[in-house]
């Protein structure tokens, strides 16, 4: 279960970091002459960002799994720092305040364009805490009275126990 929540929280952390870098992108070269050396340098920029942003989230996730939670100062100034500017980066030219003349303001563009950084807000501050409390459980086997039953025990407390007694068939179609 662990593996999979992983994969389907990196798998939305990819998405909403892919959309968030054609966001920056926008936002970097909307006076940029098209495809020159800063356009074609401006793809760069989220992903860099995210790569420092992948790193903290990563081991942070990583060292949860193995009981122990990494905070720093340092860390979380990076982490909030990077998703703050990848915000900023998405949705500053949709803010009332940018888009001339106000009237072309469109709330929904700027959610739109909120939308990456979000989600990838929400794959950091949720996966590490999800790895931590996996880490936690007790994987031992249970003892004492809880233990399921094994052998001839399980024969005797199984729901078919009747059919046993019956004579009927307890192995085969449809009795697995």
């Amino acid at each position: 279960m662990r593996l999979a929540l992983t994969v389907v929280a990196l798998v939305a952390l990819v998405g909403a970091l892919g959309w968030s870098t054609t966001g920056v992108h926008h936002t970097l070269t909307r006076s940029m002459s098209e495809r020159g050396a800063a356009w074609w340098g401006a793809w760069a920029v989220e992903p860099v960002i995210s790569a420092v942003l992948l790193v903290v989230v990563g081991a942070r996730a990583f060292l949860a799994t193995r009981g122990r939670v990494l905070r720093h100062l340092h860390l979380t100034a990076v982490e909030y720092g990077a998703l703050l500017v990848t915000l900023t980066l998405n949705v500053w030219p949709y803010l009332p305040w940018v888009s001339v003349p106000w009237a072309r303001f469109d709330a929904m563009q700027l959610l739109a364009h909120a939308i990456g950084p979000l989600v990838a807000v929400g794959a950091v501050a949720v996966l590490p805490v999800i790895w931590s409390a996996f880490a936690d459980l007790d994987h031992g086997l249970p003892v004492g009275p809880t233990a399921a039953p094994t052998g001839t025990e399980y024969r005797e407390t199984s729901p078919r126990r009747g059919l046993h007694s019956a004579g009927l068939p307890t192995t085969g179609w449809p009795y697995w």
